[in-house]
């Protein structure tokens, strides 16, 4: 190679030092035209670039995809996997949409400020929480089984360059004590500026270290309200149902290989194409009647479909979003506290108890007499806590002395914050 070229082959290494494999390719033949470099020497080039920077385990770890070869639209790609869902799974449309959002926003990772959480849920064994756990995982981006890692090579994983999505299938067993540290990373792994977490680590001399924790997650189980609320807030839930006798799918397994990975390729090739439009898009699309956070939960969602300019797309996921996070407020997303004093508000509507002071034992027995729901003090007394209702000694009738609320302060935050729809339902 001339002086000429090892000049040109300088300036180019910072151009692609940067660029994945599957970026390389769709390039190569540009920057080898633009450097005056053959593509032989852009490649021993890329070879000592990549050894110069190169992780033990992050290249063994996941599999990679050389891009399609054409362009590729984004709405195809949603809906060839949803083809694949619905020819596997019985699911609701809204359901199938979700996934196949979800799935394809995890290739945009690294340019993404949210990664929402996507939780897989059924009311008993059966209902293909696993399957579509194992259908994610052919399409998610660099996945991983995150049952089948320890708690010790958890932050490692993590922490690689190439962000892994977790796919974490019976997640009740991370639910145990010993387990903590792994809700500790889903905790603080959804926003960007705060996925990292402070732990003490090395061989020989210990010291602080800071562990990414940013990524899309997984989390499939029979019942998915033992996960803290942080959590639940913070996702995009599917409630999966056993499917009918008269329903009829294929297994996973005998999906086409071929187009399974044509697929693959395409989202390849999409994470390419759209990576810069991804990072700067701003979303316009209106949600109404949904919270902040659930908002947040859908924007990278609409960013791809936005991007997609399918109008028939769009429109059908807006209707998802609103229909979804209603039913995330009405299953999972309602607090422990928000639900305790809404059965209290409830029970006291039934009732005609006239008093100024009320107990949280006295609550507790209303709310077993009226709505035939048992609480325990204790869950009284911190519910009313988180509403700022504090108890004083109060003298009662029979001269006895008490720890009471204010009635009337209870009322106040019953008001505030149970509506007349809560308050009506027939289910507790």
């Amino acid at each position: 190679m001339d002086k000429v070229s090892l000049k040109n082959a300088a300036l180019c290494v910072d151009e692609i030092k940067n660029l994945n494999e599957a970026e390389y390719q769709i390039y190569r033949a540009d920057i080898a035209k633009k450097y005056n470099i053959t593509a032989t020497a852009l490649d021993k080039i890329r070879k000592d670039v990549c050894n110069t920077n190169k992780d033990d385990v992050d290249d063994e770890l996941f599999e990679e995809f050389d891009p399609y070869t054409e362009d590729v639209s984004i709405s195809e790609v949603i809906k060839n996997i949803q083809t694949c869902l619905e020819q596997c799974l019985y699911m609701q449309p809204e359901y199938v949409l979700v996934c196949a959002l979800w799935v394809t926003c995890t290739w945009f990772v690294d340019v993404l400020e949210i990664s929402p959480y996507l939780l897989i849920s059924a009311p008993e064994k059966r209902c293909g929480k696993t399957q579509l756990l194992n259908l994610l995982a052919e399409f998610a981006y660099h996945p991983l089984l995150a049952s089948n890692v320890s708690m010790a090579s958890l932050y490692y994983f993590a922490d690689q360059p190439k962000t892994p999505t977790f796919l974490i299938d019976e997640a009740d067993q991370f639910m145990d004590a010993d387990k903590k540290e792994f809700i500790g990373i889903l905790n603080c792994g959804y926003s960007r500026n705060t996925a990292y977490v402070m732990r003490v680590a090395g061989d020989r001399i210990k010291r602080p270290k800071r562990f990414k924790c940013f990524g899309f997650k997984a989390i499939s189980g029979i019942s998915i309200k033992g996960l803290s609320e942080t959590i639940l807030d913070r996702s995009c839930i599917v409630n999966l149902k056993r499917k009918p006798i008269n329903q009829t799918k294929i297994k996973p397994r005998d999906l086409n290989p071929d187009l399974l990975l044509e697929i693959k390729s395409k989202l390849a090739r999409l994470a390419i194409d759209y990576k810069e439009q991804v990072k700067t898009h701003k979303v316009q699309t209106l949600l109404d009647g949904l919270n902040d956070r659930q908002i947040d939960n859908w924007e990278p969602l609409l960013t791809l479909v936005e991007l997609s300019q399918d109008n028939e797309l769009l429109e059908q996921t807006k209707q998802a979003a609103i229909k979804l996070s209603k039913a995330h407020d009405e299953n999972f997303l309602e607090s422990s506290h928000h639900k305790t004093l809404r059965m209290i508000a409830i029970a006291l509507s039934k009732t005609d108890k006239e008093t100024e002071a009320i107990s949280a034992r006295q609550l507790a027995d209303i709310v077993y007499q009226q709505v035939n729901q048992e609480l325990s003090v204790r869950q009284v007394s911190l519910c009313l806590k988180s509403y700022d209702l504090t108890s004083k000694q109060t003298i009662q009738e029979d001269g006895s002395n008490k720890r009471c609320y204010s009635l009337q302060e209870i009322k106040k935050a019953i008001e505030s914050y149970i509506t007349e729809e809560e308050l009506n339902a027939d289910v507790i």
